[in-house]
């Protein structure tokens, strides 16, 4: 659980700020121009407008199927090319490939992530399988799998930058995690399991959007302007440690709690707590200074901009390549081996204390100091 506290009367206008989708009731029966709405490329600045106007429910299966059948045929092209298989005609087409499904998809996930009508949920409980189904066609297609590792067998003496070492390497990894590697017996069987878990997990999102239909986000208000000073800080202090000792009640309250202390008629504490079921500790520091920053702009009247981000995909792509796991740990592991060869796989050490039957957690913190040999040693 994460508290996080921040000065200032702004917040309520950065969460007025935000749209919320609101559950409407589905559009009548789709045309064959409903269906081409969701296929068609968007159009307007920053990549393009979602034609949020034209969407109809009855429009997705069609629009999906559709979608599915053109990528199959861009798929069916990538891996029948007789030229030898390059970063270009295999990686960057296969990037290429899909624009259409990913249109639909994207509108699909948003009403099917947003929506919990009836209409809606019969649409994607039949297209989940099918869904399924038709990205293990992709993935563990033989010869497509045969070009996309050739071109990661030759990433190290292709000339590749560290970008397309890495998009590479994402698009191996991932057919082989999804059975590009298996027997066709092995292959079928993963399909079969994967669209039975499209099923399960439909089923699942839709009871969980069902169940969050109530959500509530509760907000304690209080107001210690008539105070004194010392007296209003004291009781922010006070606030500040017993709201965190506070226990979630996760079947009865969101995982995020905010209280919104008024100090001050142009001062205000916001005390806002998160569970790490909700947020962990990479995401809360994004949050934060999103947040913070968004906080400066609202008081100069200037737009929400945020800053760009320090770290691009590049550098990551390059840090992996200049870091890479498998080598810097390539002693270690020898080292290892060496010393474990031939010790049990399951070593039976006797104890005092019987395991409990449930776990409480509770444990203890014992400090000891080593000599500056064995710590020479340890290193």
């Amino acid at each position: 659980m994460r508290s996080i506290l921040l000065a200032g009367a702004a917040f309520a206008a950065i969460m007025a700020a935000m749209p919320a989708l609101a559950q409407t009731p589905p559009a009548p029966a789709a045309s064959p121009a409903d269906v081409q709405a969701l296929l068609a490329e968007w159009t307007g600045p920053v990549g393009g407008e979602l034609p949020f106007d034209k969407v109809k429910v009855g429009a997705f299966k069609p629009a999906l199927e559709e979608a599915m059948r053109q990528n199959l045929v861009e798929i069916d092209a990538i891996a029948n090319n007789p030229a030898p298989p390059t970063f270009d005609n295999t990686i960057v087409a296969l990037e290429r490939a899909g624009a259409a499904m990913n249109r639909v998809q994207t509108l699909y996930n948003i009403w099917t992530g947003s929506l919990s009508h009836p209409d809606v949920q019969a649409v994607e409980q039949e297209m989940a399988p099918k869904i399924a189904a038709f990205q293990d066609q992709i993935s563990q297609n033989p010869m497509l799998f045969a070009r996309i590792d050739a071109v990661y067998q030759a990433r190290e003496h292709s000339g590749l930058t560290p970008e397309q070492k890495q998009l590479t390497w994402v698009d191996w990894s991932g057919a082989v995690k999804q059975g590009a590697k298996l027997s066709p017996e092995a292959k079928a069987r993963v399909t079969a399991i994967n669209q039975r878990l499209a099923s399960l997990s439909t089923a699942f999102s839709q009871n969980l959007l069902a169940d969050e239909a109530g959500y509530v986000l509760y907000l304690k208000e209080g107001d210690l302007a008539g105070l004194p000073a010392a007296e209003r800080e004291a009781e922010v202090a006070r606030l500040l440690i017993s709201e965190p000792r506070v226990p979630y009640q996760l079947d009865k309250i969101p995982g995020i709690r905010v209280a919104l202390i008024k100090v001050a008629p142009q001062e205000h504490v916001l005390i806002l707590q998160m569970s790490h079921l909700i947020c962990d500790w990479s995401s809360e520091g994004v949050m934060w200074r999103e947040l913070s920053a968004l906080y400066r702009e609202l008081l100069s009247d200037k737009p929400l901009v945020l800053p760009p981000l320090p770290i691009q995909h590049g550098d990551y792509a390059a840090w992996q390549q200049t870091n890479n796991v498998a080598a810097n740990f390539k002693d270690d592991i020898e080292y290892w081996k060496k010393t474990l060869a031939g010790a049990p796989e399951l070593i039976e050490l006797p104890t005092d204390r019987s395991r409990p039957a449930a776990n409480t957690y509770k444990g203890a913190r014992k400090r000891f100091i080593t000599s500056p040999a064995l710590t020479e040693a340890m290193r």
